[in-house]
């Protein structure tokens, strides 16, 4: 599914598949699937850590610099009191 996003261009899909398995990887982290200095799941951590230290930044540069752009809903939109 991946190769033939890539050979289209569809960055959505990659994207989307890309999320949905650092998703996978954030619930093992946070429910014991993979542990602090644990063994299990090392590789994936590392990589999962390498690419969201890549993103963050771009997002956030993309944003600064789009401050204006509808970005839809906030998905935890701000509680008052």
């Amino acid at each position: 599914m991946v190769l033939k996003a890539l050979e289209h261009k569809n960055t959505q899909l990659i994207l989307e598949i890309l999320f949905d398995r650092l998703y996978t990887l954030r619930n093992q982290l946070m429910h014991g699937g993979a542990t602090w200095n644990g063994k299990v799941n090392r590789s994936q951590v590392t990589d999962g850590q390498l690419i969201i230290s890549f993103l963050i930044p771009n997002f956030l540069e993309i944003m600064m610099n789009n401050q204006n752009e509808d970005w839809g809903k906030l998905n935890f939109p701000v509680v008052k009191n």
